[in-house]
C-alpha cells in the first residue's frame, strides 16, 4: 500500500492525502481495499481480465505467453496490486492515475496493454521461457530508459501514422485506442471469479486429503496403550530389581563404598 499512499502524498498535504487514500481504498470506481486479502482473490481476477484483454488486443503476444506457458502471476502481480505505481516511470503512472481515479480498472488494463505493445517485438520473438519472463519482468526499467532517451525507440513507425519517438503521450494515446468494452470486462471478471472459486475448492479438498493422510500416519506410529495398573506393576518390579541388585553387589555397590569410607 505504500506505493498507493506515495502517489497521494506526491500531490497533497498529509491530511488530504489520507482522505484521498481512504477514498481510493473504499469508494468506487477503484475500491483497492478488496485487493489486499490473504488469498489475493481479486488480484487473480484482475490478472484473468488482463490475460483475456491480451488475447483480444495483442494476439501475437498472447501466443508467446501460451507457447511458453507463462501466466500473469509470474510478472503482473505488482502491476495490478499497485495500479502500475510499483516500478513504472512516474510520468506514466501519473498519466494513468488521472484516468484510473475516474474510470477505474479499465484504464489500468489499457495502460498494461499499451506497455505490452511497446515491447511486442521482443515478446513475440522470444526463443525461450527465460527470455520471455526476463523481458516481462524488466519492462518497467526498459521503459524508463527508453523514455529518458527518446531517440532510442521509434517503435511507432510503421505501426501508426503518428510515428516518432516514444513519449508518455504516445503511450497514453495507444492505451485509449485499445478496444476494451465494459461489458466484456464484466464478463471476464465473472469468469475469473468462477475460476478462482473453483481453484479454492480444489485447494481445500487437497488440504483435507493431506491432513487425513498425516493423521493416519500419526495414528499408525503410536505404541499400543498399556492396560490399567500396568504402570504401577512395572514400577514395583523395577524397585524390587534395584534392591536385589544392591544386595548382590549390583547397582547399590557405590553406597557400600561410601559406608566403607565412613568406617575407615
Amino acid at each position: 500500500m505504500a506505493f498507493l499512499a506515495a502517489m497521494m502524498l506526491s500531490y497533497m498535504q498529509e491530511r488530504r492525502a489520507f482522505l484521498a487514500f481512504v477514498g481510493l481504498m473504499a469508494q468506487p470506481p477503484t475500491r483497492m481495499a478488496a485487493m489486499f486479502t490473504h488469498d489475493l482473490a481479486l488480484v487473480r481476477v484482475r490478472q484473468h481480465q488482463l490475460r483475456r484483454a491480451i488475447e483480444k488486443c495483442l494476439p501475437k503476444v498472447y501466443a508467446s505467453l501460451v507457447r511458453f506457458d507463462v501466466v500473469e502471476s509470474m510478472w503482473a502481480t505488482h502491476w495490478v496490486l499497485t495500479a502500475l505505481a510499483h516500478s513504472f516511470p512516474f510520468a506514466v503512472v501519473a498519466r494513468l492515475w488521472d484516468a484510473f481515479l475516474c474510470e477505474g480498472w479499465k484504464a489500468v488494463l489499457r495502460f498494461c496493454l499499451a506497455v505490452l505493445k511497446v515491447f511486442a517485438p521482443e515478446l513475440e520473438s522470444s526463443a525461450s521461457f527465460e527470455e520471455l519472463v526476463g523481458t516481462l519482468g524488466t519492462m518497467p526499467q526498459l521503459l524508463r530508459s527508453r523514455l529518458d532517451d527518446p531517440e532510442a525507440c521509434s517503435f511507432l513507425a510503421g505501426e501508426s501514422s503518428r510515428g516518432g519517438p516514444l513519449t508518455v503521450d504516445a503511450i497514453a494515446e495507444m492505451a485509449w485506442e485499445m478496444p476494451l468494452v465494459t461489458s466484456e470486462l464484466d464478463a471476464w471478471a465473472e469468469e475469473g471469479t468462477r475460476l478462482v472459486e473453483e481453484q479454492r475448492k480444489k485447494d481445500q479438498a487437497r488440504k483435507a486429503e493431506i491432513d487425513a493422510k498425516r493423521a493416519a500416519r500419526a495414528a499408525s506410529r503410536k505404541l499400543p496403550s498399556e492396560p490399567v495398573g500396568a504402570g504401577a506393576a512395572t514400577a514395583a518390579r523395577h524397585s524390587a530389581g534395584t534392591a536385589t541388585g544392591g544386595a548382590n553387589g549390583g547397582p547399590a555397590r557405590p553406597l557400600e563404598g561410601k559406608a566403607t569410607a565412613a568406617r575407615g
